[in-house]
């Protein structure tokens, strides 16, 4: 059966969070769109809770994987719609997002990457509206939960496996490279949470982000981007050491 929007999620020891992001599917999901789970081989209550949303999933997997990218790049290659979108088990689907995705498609069938704005979920619940930008210096900003691409253009394996955080920013501008016709969705389409990252992950994200752009670009296209993104990185050690000071103040 073609499909005209597959959404994958991928998970691993989700019980807390993905019911949410299960029932956002259910509410939208309609006619000619496919939902795929792909589980790491979850030791929680995670695929209990998926197959209570049975009706919904189209396709389940479950089997250890080498992490994030792994399990989306087997995502990618069981999806048969002819847009993709990533939704991760945290994450939730906004009223209406399936719908302002697939009419897009419709009226610009010439276009293969869309991509909205969101609602980013800071770990103290204070919830932000993130306009999305693919202008690659200080205020690029997107994020992969709330694109679709066309499957063509994503293949079977679109992410490299060598980066841990960062390879949907290396397939991003893969793609941009190669001139790909994209349209900005004017509309936030998920709610993205952005806790839960610790300090480590933030340096990582920054030394892959900066190493993607100047292989993919090169210095002189990339010199804003790279500066913006070590600024951020370097914010953030310090941000933790100022709080690990002030926690030990109070404890004294």
């Amino acid at each position: 059966m073609p499909f005209d929007l597959t959404i994958i999620t991928v998970c691993r020891n989700a019980a807390g969070t993905i019911n949410e992001t299960l029932r956002s599917v259910a509410e939208q999901k309609i006619a000619g769109v496919e939902y795929i789970v792909v589980d790491g081989a979850s030791t929680d209550g995670t695929l209990a809770l998926v197959h209570e949303y049975s009706a919904i999933v189209d396709n389940l997997v479950s089997e250890p994987d080498t992490g994030l990218y792994d399990a989306m790049n087997k995502g990618a290659s069981l999806a048969q719609g002819k847009y993709v979108c990533y939704l991760n088990a945290d994450d939730t689907l906004l009223p209406g997002a399936i719908e302002a995705l697939l009419s897009h498609a419709r009226e610009y069938a010439e276009v293969v990457l869309f991509y909205g704005d969101w609602l980013g979920v800071d770990p103290a619940g204070v919830v932000r509206h993130r306009a999305a930008c693919l202008e690659l210096g200080g205020r690029y900003r997107l994020c992969h939960q709330a694109m679709a691409v066309r499957r063509d253009l994503l293949g079977a394996q679109p992410f490299d496996l060598r980066y841990r955080i960062c390879a949907d920013f290396d397939v991003i501008l893969r793609w941009l490279q190669g001139g790909v016709h994209s349209m900005h969705i004017p509309q936030p389409l998920v709610r993205f949470s952005e806790g839960g990252v610790s300090n480590t992950a933030v340096r990582v994200a920054c030394k892959e982000s900066v190493a993607i752009a100047l292989r993919r670009l090169g210095l002189l296209r990339s010199w804003r981007f790279c500066t913006m993104t070590l600024l951020h990185g370097a914010r953030s050690g310090l941000k933790t050491v100022f709080a690990t000071i002030f926690s030990f103040r109070r404890r004294r």
